[in-house]
């Protein structure tokens, strides 16, 4: 299934990901962080509101359906506040 991936803040550009709904959530965290530059562990990932917390849970399981945007943030923010 192909999903979107939008940047929940910043001015990065959105994507596109062909998903498995068997994939568990984890490995989309390390597909994003790989895209993204930014490690896996700083990755929070949401989808129709729902935070993605089980990392060993599949996609499919938790919702994730064809189409669907997943939003991002990331907690590695260089320079801080």
């Amino acid at each position: 299934m192909l999903i979107r991936i939008v940047p929940a803040i910043g001015q990065e550009a959105p994507f596109e990901m062909e998903v498995d709904p068997e994939e568990s959530v984890k490995s989309l965290k390390e597909r994003v962080a790989k895209q993204c530059g930014v490690p896996a562990s700083a990755l929070t990932l949401t989808c129709r509101g729902i935070e993605l917390q089980d990392d060993n849970a599949p996609l499919g399981s938790v919702g994730v359906q064809d189409g669907d945007k997943i939003f991002y943030v990331s907690s590695d923010i260089e320079g801080g506040f």
